[in-house]
């Protein structure tokens, strides 16, 4: 198969894809819409973009797939600082309640996350 036709068959996905949410009494919003593009290990990376409803989604380094932040070589290395930055915040609230828990209740927060 050749690129072309490769590309034309992807570029006609978001088409397909909004179809069937509407079909099903979704909204897909483009403005969030984001596009992921993971090159395999023998053909470079295709600079790729898509129109969806007359809106261009350009290809983007990371995106996020319920909640989980995925990067284009697939490291997850995004997703381990949002998850570390998450628990140093969290752990930064504690420490400043500190002063106003008994050590079980201290324990006890620290063990729920």
């Amino acid at each position: 198969m050749t690129a072309t036709k490769q590309y034309h068959g992807f570029s006609e996905c978001p088409v397909d894809i909004s179809s069937w949410m509407t079909a099903h009494q979704l909204k897909l919003n483009p403005s969030k819409t984001e596009l992921l593009v993971i090159p395999g290990d023998t053909s470079p990376a295709q600079n790729l973009a898509l129109s969806l409803n007359n809106s261009m989604i350009p290809p983007s380094a990371t995106a996020r797939n319920l909640g989980v932040t995925m990067d284009n070589q697939l490291s997850f290395s995004s997703r381990v600082t949002n998850v570390t930055s998450a628990c140093w915040f969290l752990l930064n609230n504690i420490r400043r309640i500190r002063p106003f828990l008994s050590t079980q209740a201290t324990q006890v927060l620290v063990q729920s996350f």
